[in-house]
């Protein structure tokens, strides 16, 4: 797996970072109090940003949690969305495809076409507003998978209610497709 997990304002992670030792990554960094002396108000960015910095400074890798550590709840769930969707369009192509039409997309020659063409601009909104497609990007390694998609297969409540079974090779596919930014 390498590196040593560090996260923002969750006391149940490997390590915990304290508002002074955030304070030396960013001066004038002020919490919110009501989170007892933790770092919070951080973005995922500046997350990812702190591990880099800390890994320079130690020279030693830290990385944010991923899905094979801690569970989905730390992850960059909106740089799934599109490879998601793409996945379960098979179990309701007229229904991607209505969402598509309602997002503005040209009607195509078929529902599956149309819906594509309403992925591709889900996938074009969250380039722009600046989500990353790359896994790697937050130092997700390829070894990493297997341990992500098996975390993965863990939230009951997400698979029981998504349009198409999802098996480990399936969610390993995805992460897979999300190591290379699909």
């Amino acid at each position: 797996m390498g590196g040593k997990a560090c996260w923002l304002g969750c006391a149940f992670c490997a390590t915990e970072v304290t508002v002074a030792q955030y304070k030396t990554f960013r001066r004038g960094f002020e919490p919110d109090a009501r989170f007892g002396g933790y770092v919070s108000g951080v973005s995922w960015y500046e997350g990812v940003e702190f591990c880099k910095w800390l890994s320079e400074k130690e020279d030693r890798p830290y990385r944010l949690p991923t899905t094979s550590g801690m569970g989905s709840e730390v992850s960059p769930n909106a740089m799934l969305l599109p490879d998601v969707l793409e996945f379960n369009l098979p179990a309701a192509p007229q229904r991607y495809a209505r969402i598509a039409l309602a997002m503005g997309c040209q009607e195509k020659a078929t529902d599956i076409l149309t819906a594509q063409r309403g992925i591709e601009r889900i996938r074009d909104m969250c380039q722009r507003c600046g989500i990353p497609s790359c896994l790697s990007d937050f130092g997700i390694q390829e070894d990493d998978v297997p341990g992500m998609a098996e975390s993965a297969l863990t939230g009951t409540r997400l698979l029981k209610n998504n349009l198409r079974e999802l098996i480990r090779e399936d969610a390993e596919g995805i992460y897979r497709g999300l190591l290379r930014g699909s």
